[in-house]
């Protein structure tokens, strides 16, 4: 479901069908959709990673060129033993500091961009576990 929401989630037509359990999952994810979801349809938006595959990472990079800030959707897959990979990201030059956030919990993490960030990417845990 959190694939979709980078491009035009038509699956909100469809939530009647899900069982009581998953619209409860769903709800968190959909309630911060809501609250970007404006920013993220004026942004550009670039594959990151490999095609899905179910075995693999994979994701959206959003970038917002006016306001130089932008938005990260990452998937490590189910089937997926890496526990990191290398990410090729648009727009960043060496020496630019990114500050994740977390949408979910609000969690913060800064880090800076080097050629040697880009040959080994930091995303090698979910996001949610950064502190």
């Amino acid at each position: 479901m959190a694939k979709t929401l980078m491009g035009s989630p038509v699956f909100f037509q469809e939530t009647k069908y899900y069982s009581k359990e998953a619209r409860d999952q769903i709800r968190p994810l959909l309630a911060v959709y809501r609250q970007h979801r404006d920013e993220i349809s004026e942004g550009y938006v670039f594959p990151v990673g490999k095609k899905p595959d179910n075995k693999s990472w994979t994701g959206f990079q959003n970038v917002q060129p006016q306001s130089n800030s932008g938005y990260l959707t990452l998937f490590r897959e189910l089937h997926n033993a890496e526990t990191k990979s290398r990410l090729k990201l648009r727009f960043l030059d060496p020496g630019t500091t990114l500050k994740l956030t977390d949408l979910l919990s609000g969690r913060e993490r800064k880090l800076l961009w080097t050629r040697a960030t880009r040959r080994n990417s930091p995303f090698r845990k979910p996001l949610g576990s950064y502190s």
